[in-house]
């Protein structure tokens, strides 16, 4: 469990299975939680088509489920174009579900996934008034750097180890038991996450 104060859900790697819960997830999202995700305002048919394709990016992205229902999500983006294997991240929590510890769980597997990556930093872009962000960026041990308006937190994940690699395979195989569960069977290819335990494998048996 990633928080102690959330008995009722858990959390799992989201596939393009998932991509309705998704959007009905950022619909359900308040002119707030929508602004701190988007740096904006923005309307249901930009949330409809965003929700079409994020989750079919170069990336990873997590959820919060509770009872069948997304209420909180993570993304994580490498960005091509820069140095050292940065990549960007981003958490959307709907409003009654904020201060419960879904953000901070977010994030922790947002770090991790990073760190199993090889990203040797993760940026994530805060609103001024978006405190609540920056402080889990502090909390993480990261760097908030002004840009006003806004901030940029930035955050070096630890190196991967062998009990790094052990724990995300077996988050792995947790994380599409769940999926299938969640989606119905409607995973459209074991591929992925089959590679991934592979090599992980791989990994421990020549440590």
């Amino acid at each position: 469990m990633d928080h102690p104060k959330l008995p009722r859900g858990y959390f799992r790697r989201l596939t393009s299975a998932d991509r309705g819960h998704f959007e009905d997830h950022l619909r359900r999202l308040d002119r707030e939680s929508r602004r701190n995700r988007f740096g904006g305002a923005v309307t249901d048919a930009f949330l409809k088509e965003y929700a079409s394709r994020a989750l079919d990016q170069d990336g990873v992205a997590f959820g919060y489920v509770v009872d069948g229902e997304l209420r909180g999500a993570g993304e994580l983006r490498l960005l091509h174009d820069a140095k050292d294997e940065e990549a960007e991240a981003a958490f959307s929590v709907e409003s009654e579900w904020r201060r419960q510890g879904v953000a901070a769980g977010l994030f922790r597997r947002i770090i991790d996934s990073g760190r199993s990556r090889g990203v040797s930093r993760i940026l994530v872009v805060c609103l001024p008034h978006n405190t609540a962000m920056q402080g889990l960026t502090r909390k993480f041990d990261g760097e908030l750097i002004q840009l006003a308006p806004d901030a940029l937190g930035v955050i070096e994940p630890a190196k991967d180890d062998a009990a790094s690699r052990w724990r995300d395979a077996v988050r792995d195989a947790a994380d599409f038991a769940a999926a299938i569960f969640d989606t119905g069977g409607a995973i459209p290819t074991l591929a992925p996450w089959a590679a991934a335990l592979r090599a992980r494998r791989s990994q421990r048996a020549q440590i």
